[in-house]
Formats: structure tokens, C-alpha cells, sequence
């Protein structure tokens, strides 16, 4: 796997189970608070994105399965769920201090080619766009 890849995936694919119908409990903020410390990620940004969708289904956005937008940014035919987090670290660790969830959002991410593959580079934040038309091929 090239570092691109694996950076991405790390920073925006949900890769661990969590509580996901309260996402207020205090199991589920610790959980996903040591999620992010583990991956270096708390505090990273005033709001990380995640996306809770398989790993391949991601990928495949940057191929004939996602929707050319413009540029390098390609739309997820298909709905993904996106949690938003928001974290910052303590002197006790990670604090997760609000998790919000949307539902039926189609994803636009930055593909780029790495050796011979067209992969996610950049989760852009959810905007309203219209695709081109045409499948996302580079």
C-alpha cells in the first residue's frame, strides 16, 4: 500500500467499531478519543471527517464507480454516512468534545494517480456539486 493511500485511508475511513447509536455516551467519546490518539489524528484539525463506508467502496469513487465533479474531485455515486469530529488533546489524552453524524451524503474526494492506481487523496468537505457526467478515470 503507498503512503498516500494509507494516509488517507487512515485519516477519513472509520477502521474500528464503535458505538454508533449514542453518540453522546461517554464509552463512545473515551473509544473513539484512544481511536484517535492511537492514529495520531486528535486535535489534527477543528473537525475531522470520517467515512463510515468499506474501505473499497471509498477507493472506487476515484474510478468508473464515482461521478467526474471537476479537476481532481470525483462524487460517490452511492450515500455514505460522514461523522464529524471534533477533538482536542488533553495533559489526560484525547478528548472527543462533539461527534455529529450525516446520513445520506454522497462523498466528493481528490483523486490523484500513485504508480499505476487513481486513488482518494483529500476528503473535501461536504459541498453541493453537480457532476460532469462522465465516470471518474484518470
Amino acid at each position: 500500500m503507498k503512503g498516500e493511500d494509507k494516509d488517507f485511508i487512515q485519516k477519513h475511513i472509520l477502521l474500528r467499531d464503535f458505538e454508533r447509536q449514542n453518540l453522546a455516551d461517554s464509552k463512545t467519546l473515551i473509544s473513539l478519543g484512544r481511536y484517535l490518539e492511537e492514529k495520531k489524528l486528535c486535535g489534527r484539525v477543528p473537525v475531522q471527517s470520517f467515512i463510515d463506508a468499506p474501505e473499497k467502496e471509498v477507493k472506487d469513487i476515484c474510478s468508473k464507480e464515482g461521478l467526474h465533479v471537476s479537476g481532481n474531485l470525483c462524487l460517490s455515486k452511492s450515500s455514505m454516512i460522514v461523522y464529524d469530529v471534533e477533538s482536542t488533546f488533553k495533559m489526560k489524552g484525547c478528548e472527543v468534545l462533539n461527534v455529529s453524524k450525516q446520513q445520506d451524503h454522497k462523498v466528493v474526494v481528490a483523486c490523484d494517480k500513485v504508480g499505476n492506481k487513481c486513488i482518494p487523496v483529500h476528503y473535501q468537505a461536504k459541498i453541493n456539486v453537480i457532476p460532469k457526467g462522465g465516470p471518474c478515470t484518470k
